[in-house]
Formats: C-alpha cells, structure tokens, sequence
C-alpha cells in the first residue's frame, strides 16, 4: 500500500477531528453532549495519529533497509513537516486526558492539519519527495535522529504555546472570545499555559542545538558554520531566552508575555521553513539545503 495513502487517511481524520471539537467548543452547552461530541474528535484524532505513526514506520524502514541504520523520516521538507505533525498530535493526545479538558483542541489540531496539507499541496515540496530519498552521508548519523527529534519536540510545543498566546490577545485586546473557554478559564490561567509550554519547549531546543553542533562536526568537520538555519535557530533560542528572563526577573506577563511567544514563533517558523526558501531565492550555500 503506498505511504501517500496512510498520510491522506491521517489528514481525513484529523479534519473530522477539528470538525468535531470546534462543534463541542463553540457550540455545545450541555456537557453530556460534549463529552459525546468531544470523545469523537479525540477518537478520531488518535485514528489519524495511528495512520501517521504508519507512514513514519514505514518510511524508517525504508531507510533502514537503504543503509541498515535507524533513520527518522526527516530527509526532506515533506517528511519533516510530517514529524513534525505527528509530534503535535502526540504531545496533544498526551496531553488531553492530564488537562482533563478539550475546550483548547480546535487551536492544537488545526496545526497538525495544516502542516499536512502544505506538505501534500505545495508542489515545490512535493515534486519528487514522496517516495524515499536516497539519504546523503551527512544524514546518515543517529545525532541526526537525536537533534531534528528534539528540536521538533520544541517547536511542538512552541506552536501550542503561540496558539494559546493568539487566543489570549484577541481576548485581551478585542474582546473575542469562545463562551465555552471564557467561562471556565480565566486569561491568568491561559498565561500560565502559554508560560508552561516554552517551559516545556526551552530545554528541548538547547539540546537540539548543542546536539546539531555535535552532527554538524561528525558529519562536515565544524561545530558551527554560522549558516543561515544555524544563526536562526541561536537566534530563536535567543527570544525565548528573553522570553523566560523578562518572565522570571522582571514580572513579565499577559499580552506583553503573549506577543513575546507569538514573535518566537514566528522566529521558529523563519528557522524551520523561511530559511530554506530565502537561501533558494538567491543562491546561498546551505549545508542545509537537502531540505
């Protein structure tokens, strides 16, 4: 069965997800019925999730049998695009039963969702990269493994951080707001989750970068080369440490705190997809450019 199959079966799922959490959230007041309509999204967020972790298995065996090694399916913008869907489902699936409410899930599915459809619709993206990539020998090391999983682990989190951040200002600032989220969390409370995933994302996105110093050297000879993808992610890891100083030193919080996490992000988003098509636009020689 083609690997293409089990990611447009996963997306399918994940749709019918954010169709039904966006109806338990906005519209369902009666909590037996949102507890009906609220399992069937996380029902079928955990369908689509299985359907993805079926595509990334099949394609580490693909790779295992290119050079009998482990390899995570990050060879290529479509697969890292994918990791990283299947990452924020993971740490959502996780972390649903723990928060023990679905009323914040329409902002975190949606990622996945997107994420996929741009992989599966951007033909830049797509035009020869759907099947196995013969992997190059700088990707044929397990820090490679080590650092694009944690640093996808980081971004997961920081995305779940910045939808909360957006969600928090344009209830702060313009009075917009979901009744059903409105009434059981305060905008204290969402602070605090907008603070306690960078929490979570921060050291995830040390390690990924001391652990990509440590592949840079193995595999071309230099701990840092000060390339582009190299000097934004020192960069993005930069904001969040202000992020973190403003927050613990000074006091920082609410909508100055919240505009720091989305300007994160946004730096990730330069890190992991505006980099690679800036050095394509004029030319720039990126050992990163397998991507």
């Amino acid at each position: 069965m083609s690997q293409g199959l089990f990611v447009h079966a996963a997306w399918i799922a994940y749709l019918v997800s954010l169709l039904a959490y966006s109806i338990n959230t906005g519209f369902i007041r009666d909590e037996k019925a949102q507890r009906i309509v609220g399992g069937t999204g996380y029902t079928f967020l955990v369908l689509g999730f299985a359907s993805h972790t079926v595509f990334q298995v099949m394609r580490m065996l693909d790779y295992w049998h290119q050079y009998q090694a482990f390899s995570i399916a990050s060879a290529s913008m479509f697969e890292a695009l994918n990791f990283f869907a299947w990452w924020v489902a993971l740490i959502y699936i996780i972390t649903e039963p723990i928060a023990k409410t679905r009323l914040f899930s329409t902002f975190v599915v949606v990622i996945p969702l997107v994420s996929i459809a741009y992989s599966m619709f951007d033909q830049n993206i797509v035009r020869g990269l759907l099947s196995p990539r013969q992997l190059v020998p700088a990707l044929k090391s397990p820090w490679l493994n080590i650092h694009v999983t944690t640093m996808f682990i980081s971004y997961a989190a920081f995305m779940l951080s910045a939808a909360f951040a957006f969600y928090f200002l344009l209830r702060h600032k313009y009075g917009i707001g979901i009744k059903n989220i409105d009434a059981k969390f305060s905008l204290d409370e969402i602070d605090v989750l907008i603070y306690r995933f960078i929490i979570y994302g921060y050291p995830f996105l040390t390690f990924g970068i001391i652990t990509g110093s440590i592949w840079a050297d193995t595999a071309w000879g230099v701990y840092w080369s000060w390339d582009p993808k190299e000097t934004w992610s020192l960069i993005t890891w930069f904001v969040y440490t202000a992020f973190l100083h403003s927050r613990l030193s000074w006091g920082w919080k609410g909508s100055r705190t919240a505009i720091f996490a989305l300007v994160g992000f946004l730096s990730v988003i330069i890190t992991f997809l505006g980099v690679n098509y800036i050095t394509k636009a004029f030319n720039i020689e990126d050992p990163h450019s397998y991507m």
